[in-house]
């Protein structure tokens, strides 16, 4: 947005400073601009170069007639290479959001370098058009010549009033630009809304994007709102179909027809699961044998309730997952089979799919079978419960049931043993717990833990997975995998590299999975864990679902697929109607391999958009509790450094927040291969895992500490 009172006081600072450079935050000082108008004075200051005005030298403005010279000068002693090739790519406007005057765009053929005068009016994730203009080095540059897609129709944020105009700030911090609000009429500030973009801007002609507001959804800051406004922002489904609706309301449970099914209802049954968990789609039995233990997986089974090409599985092919907030759950099925038909409640009926793996003492297979079956679990517990039983207290369930748990826990110490054996990971990363009052709002932030009665579960769970995986590649043409590539070797070897430099001993094998198992089991500080469990897992590559048969680096699985939760995702559901059709022969039809993969490919998406949204919602959350706190002083410890900033984690609480490195007193030089701030005047170095007294400064899209001598 242009402001004219603005502009006219650059013009004469900068008129008035021929031969000074100057930083957007030093003219925001001279000419008095408040915080409010911060925005206001970045979108001016960018009018103003692409009117010629003034100039932009890299991050920094001054008047016309210094800087002609030295962009001239600038320019003649570029290194030239053929431009002129056009390339489709992803805008991403990271580094415009953190106040640089650049930005990239993201392509098959590289990144490409774009000043912020060449960007167009491209906005995050947008699909662009880019002519390579030159090359430096490995570094191509270009310019934004064309959008071919937009990545966003709606814009999600707070309304404001600034310079007597209605704007609309975003909430999502990389859209780089504020918005100008049409037809105010009865707006409000301080009210979270939605705006429909109807002028993208022009950054040439000055224009400043702007849209009409089309939703209020409520309070800034409440948040039941802020929560609603993510879920907006990603543009998750609010609601299901009519015909979605139709369809579950007729779907009757009928238990007359299962005499091809196996009749599990008198074998003792369990589920275990989180205490604030509605739908229950595992449960689980456990006997001993003569040679050592019987262990049946029960899986809901859902795809008997939801026909392939039905309204309900076309809804959920769409959704790919659930999405799970804190208090809030968005799932992938209506709540009649989530939480009731398909859920296994205790005490009902239940229709399952059921694993059956016969093991020795050592935990060898013996024999393994996956039945169509029926259920009647005896139990609902948590793990709490269960972590209860296993510290040797008293809970309220039968001794039988009692017995079969602790055998239970037997069994899967054994499982994990083996699993060790072939060179599995364990990472200590614990997830944030909110905790909130009885009004709905944040009172405490926790670190969850992961227990035995966690670990119980996921052996088990992934005993089910790999032989489900196993016989569908046997039985099916192509089948969905999930898979987990193995990672580049100089990455791992670069965090070896950081890790031996901070005393700790890592051995490379030339077993990567050895590698990195030898060296997570063998940290025994909690702070060595705090930081390198989390640079280890950003080294390895993402998992994803896919139908090439590749394994799991992770789990050190050579076949593995998600099977045991088909109430939640996607895969687990295609994989239940593949062993209806081609294991137990009782549905018609079959999937095309071209249908498996684009519904791979489709739970591989939804899963990246679960994992971000509800990243931004424990973002968000986090800035409105923090926000209640400043002023307030900490312990913690660094976690990583960079040429900007030091980022800090707190030891009381799962926040982590950062120290920008010109608030320190020195001249700091980053040594980027240790990972460590030097001061070149003093000495005073400032690296990983140094405990830090803090004191939170404000909190804005970030949290800034300030460090206490």
């Amino acid at each position: 947005m242009y402001n004219k009172e603005i502009a006219d006081k650059i013009e004469k600072l900068l008129s008035e400073n021929q031969n000074k450079l100057f930083r957007i935050k030093e003219i925001a000082g001279l000419i008095k601009t408040g915080k409010h108008q911060y925005r206001l004075l970045k979108d001016t200051l960018a009018a103003m170069a692409a009117e010629g005005r003034i100039i932009r030298q890299d991050k920094m403005f001054s008047g016309k007639k210094t800087i002609h010279k030295s962009r001239k000068l600038k320019t003649a002693s570029k290194p030239k290479a053929p431009g002129g090739k056009m390339i489709e790519g992803w805008f991403d406007a990271g580094s415009l959001a953190r106040d640089h005057s650049f930005a990239f765009v993201i392509s098959g053929e590289g990144d490409i370098f774009v000043d912020v005068e060449d960007t167009l009016n491209a906005f995050h994730k947008d699909k662009v058009l880019v002519e390579t203009r030159y090359r430096r080095g490995k570094r191509m540059y270009g310019t934004v010549v064309k959008i071919l897609e937009r990545a966003r129709k709606q814009i999600v944020g707070d309304i404001q009033k600034a310079g007597g105009n209605w704007i609309l700030q975003p909430d999502d911090p990389k859209i780089h630009r504020t918005f100008r609000v049409l037809d105010p009429n009865g707006l409000e500030e301080r009210k979270k809304a939605v705006l429909e973009v109807t002028d993208w801007g022009d950054r040439v002609k000055s224009r400043t994007p702007a849209g009409k507001i089309t939703e209020i959804l409520g309070e800034s800051g409440s948040p039941e709102i802020e929560i609603l406004a993510v879920i907006r922002r990603f543009d998750l489904p609010m609601s299901f179909p009519d015909a979605v609706i139709e369809q579950v309301e007729a779907i009757t449970e009928d238990f007359s027809d299962i005499a091809h099914r196996q009749d599990f209802r008198n074998l003792p049954t369990i589920t275990i699961d989180p205490a604030s968990a509605k739908d229950y789609d595992d449960a689980i039995s456990l006997v001993n044998t003569p040679g050592g233990w019987r262990l049946c997986v029960h899986i809901a089974d859902v795809a008997h309730y939801v026909p392939i090409g039905s309204p309900v599985y076309i809804e959920a092919a769409m959704r790919g997952n659930s999405f799970y907030f804190p208090r809030r759950v968005i799932p992938m099925l209506p709540e009649k089979l989530s939480n009731r038909m398909c859920s296994l409640r205790p005490q009902e009926d239940k229709m399952t799919v059921t694993v059956v793996t016969d093991f020795d003492s050592d935990g060898r297979i013996l024999k393994q079978q996956a039945f169509e079956s029926v259920i009647n679990s005896d139990a609902r517990l948590t793990y709490e419960e269960v972590d209860e039983l296993f510290d040797g207290r008293e809970i309220d369930l039968s001794g039988d049931l009692c017995d079969m748990i602790l055998e239970m826990r037997k069994l899967s110490r054994v499982l994990s043993k083996n699993r060790d054996e072939k060179g599995c990971l364990y990472f200590d990363l614990p997830e944030v717990e909110f905790v909130y009052d009885a009004e709905g709002y944040l009172k405490k932030l926790e670190r969850s833990s992961e227990t035995e009665s966690h670990k119980v579960i996921e052996n088990f769970m992934l005993i089910a997975n790999e032989h489900v995986a196993e016989i569908l590649t046997k039985a099916a043409k192509k089948t969905m995998y999930r898979i987990h590539e193995d990672p580049e070797e100089d990455a791992v070897r670069r965090v070896l590299s950081l890790i031996k430099v901070y005393g700790f001993k890592a051995k490379f094998h030339k077993n990567l999975n050895k590698t990195l198992q030898n060296v997570l089991s063998g940290i025994e500080n909690k702070d060595f864990h705090r930081v390198f469990d989390r640079m280890i897992l950003r080294s390895l590559k993402k998992a994803k679902y896919t139908i090439e048969h590749k394994g799991h680096f992770g789990l050190a699985i050579k076949t593995y697929t998600h099977f045991t939760s088909p109430i939640r995702r996607l895969c687990d559901l295609v994989v239940h109607h593949q062993l209806k059709q081609h294991v137990f022969t009782t549905a018609g039809g079959n999937f095309r391999q071209k249908e498996i993969e684009r519904l791979a490919n489709v739970a591989s998406e939804r899963e990246i958009l679960a994992d971000e949204s509800e990243r931004e919602v424990n973002r968000v959350s986090k800035l409105q509790f923090m926000k209640k706190h400043v002023g307030d002083e900490y312990e913690g410890i660094i976690i990583a450094v960079n040429r900007t900033n030091i980022i800090i984690e707190l030891d009381d609480m799962p926040v982590i927040g950062v120290v920008p490195v010109t608030q320190l007193q020195g001249n700091f030089r980053l040594y980027e291969e240790y990972m460590r701030l030097i001061d070149e005047n003093s000495g005073r170095s400032l690296k990983l895992m140094d405990r830090m007294k803090v004191r939170l400064e404000r909190v804005t899209d970030d949290i800034y500490f300030t460090i206490l001598e």
